[in-house]
C-alpha cells in the first residue's frame, strides 16, 4: 500500500464486506506525535546518526526522496539535485530502505518513457513501470541495479518496496510481471538477489519465488526476519490481504494474520530485536474497493503472529491520536519503521483526500510503546 488511494487501479474488481475482530489484548495507550509533514513511504536508519529517509510529492507533482534527523529536523531533498542525463529521470522516486550498515538507500523510480497519463500508476506506492537503484546517503553512487522490462506501450511491470537483508548482501523486493492492463491487478512474484555493498552490480538473475502459483495475486515485500532465513511480505486479492512469513529454504508459508474477506493486512516491520512485528490492519475499520476507499490502524503482535493488540486510534473520533493529526476526514496508516532500541517507530499516515494533489500523503507520526 503506502499509497492505497493510487494504487486502486491497478486492483481488480471489489466487494466490501464487514472485518472480523483478531485482537488477543486490550487495546494499548500508545503515545503519538507528528515528526514530519507532508510526508510518505520512510524507513529509519539504525546506525550511527540514525537519519530518517522518506518521499515526498514536490511542486512539480512527483515524489522525490528526501532525509531528515530523528527528531524531524534538517529536511533535505536527496533525489531532486541527481537528476541529469547519467542520472535519474525526473520522475517519481521513492519507498526508500536503508542497507542495514547505514551507507547505502535503495529505492524505487520511474522509467523516464513513461506517458504522463500514467503518471499516477507510477507513485512509490503503485510502482508501475519503476526500475530499482541505490545512492549513498550523501548522495554518491547512484546506480540502478535492477532495470525491469517496460517502455512507452508497455504498462504491466512494476516494482514496489525494497528491503535489505541484515547481513547487507541481499535486497528482497516484490515484481509485477505479467496482466492485460493497468486495471488488471495481474501476475506479481516476490524476488531476491545479490548485493555488493563495495561494488553494486547490476541485478541479472535475482532468485524469484511465487506463494502461490497459477494464482494472480498481489504480493508486497515487508523484510527479513533477523536471521535472514525468512521474509515477510503481503498476499492481496480483491477481498482480502493478509501477512505471511515464507521460509526461504523450502518455501513453506505461515500466515500470520488470518482473517475473514474485508480485512486488510499489510507493511509487516520486524523489531530490531525480531521479537515484534508492527503493521497495519483495516479491522473494525472501512475498505471497499469501488469506490476505493481504506481505514487503518497500526497493531502490534508478536513474531510468531500472537498477542495482536492494536496501538493507534487515528480513525476514532474524539481520540486524542486523531487530534494529533488535525482530526482528518479519513486515516489510512501505512510504511513504518523502528527506532534502533525497539521503544519507538515511525509511521506514515494517509490523510491526503484521493482526488487532491496531497493524495497518498500525510504526517510521519512517531509512536511510544506503551
Amino acid at each position: 500500500m503506502g499509497m492505497p488511494f493510487d494504487r486502486r487501479t491497478v486492483l481488480a474488481g471489489g466487494v466490501a464486506a464487514t472485518a472480523s475482530l483478531l485482537a488477543t489484548g486490550p487495546a494499548a495507550a500508545a503515545t503519538v506525535s507528528v515528526l514530519i509533514d507532508n510526508a510518505g513511504h520512510l524507513d529509519w536508519k539504525l546506525t550511527g546518526d540514525q537519519k530518517i529517509a522518506f518521499d515526498r510529492r514536490n511542486g512539480d507533482g512527483y515524489f522525490d526522496v528526501w532525509l531528515a534527523n530523528s527528531d524531524g529536523t534538517g529536511q533535505a531533498d536527496l533525489t531532486t539535485g541527481l537528476v541529469g542525463f547519467f542520472g535519474l529521470p525526473g520522475k517519481h522516486t521513492g519507498c526508500p530502505a536503508y542497507h542495514p550498515a547505514g551507507d547505502w538507500i535503495a529505492f524505487q523510480a520511474q522509467k523516464a518513457v513513461v506517458p504522463g497519463y500514467l503518471d499516477n500508476l507510477c507513485v512509490p506506492g503503485a510502482g508501475l513501470l519503476n526500475d530499482l537503484w541505490v545512492v549513498r546517503q550523501n548522495g554518491t553512487g547512484l546506480k540502478k541495479i535492477v532495470n525491469i522490462p517496460g517502455g512507452f506501450l508497455t504498462d504491466v511491470n512494476a516494482i514496489l518496496h525494497p528491503h535489505f537483508n541484515h547481513a547487507g548482501n541481499k535486497i528482497f523486493w516484490a515484481q509485477r510481471i505479467a496482466g492485460s492492463n493497468t486495471n488488471d491487478q495481474g501476475k506479481w512474484v516476490l524476488k531476491i538477489g545479490n548485493f555488493n555493498a563495495s561494488n553494486p552490480q547490476t541485478i541479472s538473475s535475482p532468485t524469484t519465488y511465487d506463494p502461490f502459483p497459477g494464482q494472480d495475486r498481489f504480493y508486497e515485500s515487508h523484510g527479513f526476519s533477523l536471521d535472514d532465513q525468512y521474509v515477510f511480505f503481503t498476499v492481496g486479492t480483491n477481498t482480502n490481504y493478509d501477512i505471511y512469513r515464507m521460509k526461504l529454504s523450502d518455501g513453506s508459508l505461515t500466515n500470520l494474520t488470518p482473517s475473514s474477506d474485508g480485512v486488510w493486512d499489510e507493511h509487516s516491520i520486524l523489531s530490531p530485536n525480531g521479537q515484534k512485528i508492527v503493521w497495519v490492519s483495516s479491522q473494525g475499520l472501512t475498505w471497499t474497493q469501488d469506490p476505493f476507499d481504506l481505514e487503518t490502524e497500526f497493531w502490534l503482535m508478536n513474531a510468531d503472529g500472537s498477542g495482536k493488540t492494536q496501538l493507534t486510534f487515528f480513525n476514532t473520533p474524539g481520540h486524542a491520536h486523531r487530534t494529533a493529526i488535525g482530526n482528518p476526514d479519513f486515516a489510512a496508516c501505512a510504511d513504518s519503521a523502528w527506532k534502533s532500541d525497539g521503544t519507538q517507530f515511525i509511521g506514515l499516515v494517509i490523510t491526503g483526500e484521493p482526488d487532491t494533489p496531497q493524495r497518498g500523503t500525510g504526517p510521519i507520526v512517531k509512536v511510544t510503546l506503551p
